[in-house]
C-alpha cells in the first residue's frame, strides 16, 4: 500500500477521515487573568505526544466557543502549525484529568474524535510513527518551505485499520513496551547527569588540588599581604 508498505491481508487502509466523527479546529479568545478556561497549546505537548501543563493558558471564552472547545476523554490534539518538522504534526491524547478540568484547544491545534470502533490509541500510534509523519509533512509541505496542516490534509492521511480487538491489543502493546523504553531513557539522562557531575568535579580537583591525590592540603589558607599604615607613611615620606 502507498506509504504503509505490505500489511497484512485482513486489515484495510483507509484515509483518517473515515474513521473520525470529528475533526475541527480550536478557539483562542480573550486574556483572562484568573477564572478563565485552560486552552491547550503546542507547548503544552512534549514531541513525543504527552501533556506538560507547566504554565497553562488561561483564555475567556464565549460560551459557544468553550462549548465547540471542549475537550473529551479520549480525544486527539494534532499540531497543526509549527516552525519546527519535529513539532508539526504530534500528537497526543487528551487524557481523564485533562477533560475533567474542562479543557479545549488552542487554533494551531485540530482536535480528533474517533467513531465508535476505532481504538484512539491506536489511531495516535498511527499518526505519530514514521509512515504517518512522512504523509503529514509531505502533504502539509508548501512552496514557500513553510509546513500547515489542515482538518483536509489530516483527513487524507492513510491509516491502517486492524479489527478493534486488534487495534486495542496493539495499543496495550505499545504503551507497555514504551513506556519500558521512556523509563530506560529517563535513567540514562539522570546517569549523564551524574557523569556531568563528576566531569565538573574532576576539572575542579585538578585544577585546584594537582594530580596526587594523596597530596595533604595546605594547613592556612595563603593570603596577600597588606602594607600596614605605618609602612604606608615611611614610604611616602
Amino acid at each position: 500500500m502507498e506509504w504503509l508498505g505490505h500489511i497484512p491481508e485482513a486489515w484495510e487502509a483507509k484515509r483518517f477521515k473515515t474513521v473520525l466523527s470529528r475533526n475541527d479546529g480550536g478557539v483562542w479568545g480573550e486574556d483572562a487573568i484568573t477564572d478563565g478556561t485552560v486552552v491547550l497549546r503546542s507547548t503544552d505537548m512534549t514531541v513525543n505526544g504527552q501533556w506538560r501543563l507547566n504554565d497553562p493558558a488561561l483564555r475567556r471564552l464565549t460560551a459557544r466557543e468553550r462549548g465547540d472547545g471542549l475537550l473529551r476523554s479520549d480525544d486527539l490534539v494534532v499540531t497543526k502549525s509549527s516552525g519546527s518538522k519535529l513539532h508539526l504534526g504530534k500528537t497526543a491524547i487528551v487524557t481523564r484529568e485533562l477533560a475533567e478540568r474542562e479543557c479545549c484547544f488552542s487554533n494551531f491545534m485540530q482536535r480528533l474524535r474517533a467513531k465508535s470502533g476505532y481504538e484512539p490509541r491506536f489511531l495516535r500510534y498511527g499518526l505519530n510513527c514514521t509512515a504517518g509523519r512522512e504523509q503529514l509533512l509531505f502533504l502539509g509541505s508548501t512552496t514557500t518551505g513553510l509546513a500547515n496542516l489542515t482538518g483536509r490534509i489530516i483527513g487524507d492521511v492513510l491509516v491502517a485499520a486492524p479489527t478493534s480487538a486488534e487495534q486495542r491489543a496493539i495499543a496495550e502493546f505499545l504503551d507497555r513496551q514504551t513506556a519500558k523504553i521512556d523509563e530506560l531513557i529517563a535513567k540514562k539522562q539522570r546517569l549523564i547527569e551524574l557523569l556531568e557531575e563528576k566531569r565538573a568535579a574532576l576539572i575542579t580537583h585538578a585544577v585546584t588540588r594537582g594530580l596526587n591525590a594523596d597530596a595533604p592540603p595546605a594547613r592556612h589558607r595563603h593570603r596577600m599581604a597588606r602594607p600596614n599604615s605605618k609602612t604606608l607613611g615611611s614610604s611616602q615620606n
